[in-house]
């Protein structure tokens, strides 16, 4: 069997900056350009505050307007937790450049009737997009819409979801 080339080749991802100090260097460049990229870690961990650092820098530092979905904190939490970190996410707002929702999940008025799609979720996410002319996307907290149904139902949703987002080309972190 032949060994792997570890060579360099000469395709290159193309890279979306983030502008944290030393994600990008280890990323080499940064997160792929109009994808998703899926962020992992216990509660607590610095997710939702890397996520928006990753919108504001881009913002700030690359003019690209960012849609920020909580499905977690509500966004006046959100709007508190990051101004402690010297983040002014209601200029952005004023501005234009961010679009800031939180999504809440009722648990208790979910109901497995057999089906199942997270399609609502596409149309608004869509319009906050072509609103603001989102380059950026950050869905925090999104394994919340998914805590009551089957694992086969998750995969598909899941898979519908990164393809969608890369449809609409935008660079998007999901926690």
């Amino acid at each position: 069997m032949p060994k792997a080339n570890p060579k360099k080749t000469n395709v290159e991802l193309p890279k979306s900056k983030t502008g944290i100090q030393g994600l990008d260097d280890i990323t080499n460049g940064g997160l792929p350009k109009n994808r998703p990229t899926l962020v992992l870690g216990n509660t607590g961990c610095g997710k939702t505050i890397m996520a928006m650092e990753f919108l504001v820098n881009g913002i700030v530092m690359f003019d690209e307007p960012a849609v920020f979905i909580a499905f977690e904190e509500n966004t006046a939490e959100l709007i508190i937790n990051m101004a402690s970190l010297c983040y002014d996410l209601n200029k952005h707002i004023a501005d234009q450049k961010m679009y800031l929702e939180y999504f809440k999940i009722n648990m208790d008025e979910m109901h497995d009737t057999g089906k199942y799609n997270i399609e609502g979720i596409f149309i608004r996410l869509g319009q906050a997009i072509d609103k603001i002319k989102a380059k950026r996307v950050v869905l925090d907290s999104l394994d919340i819409l998914f805590t009551r149904f089957d694992s086969k139902i998750i995969r598909l949703e899941f898979k519908r979801l990164l393809s969608w987002l890369k449809e609409k080309e935008v660079t998007a972190i999901i926690t």
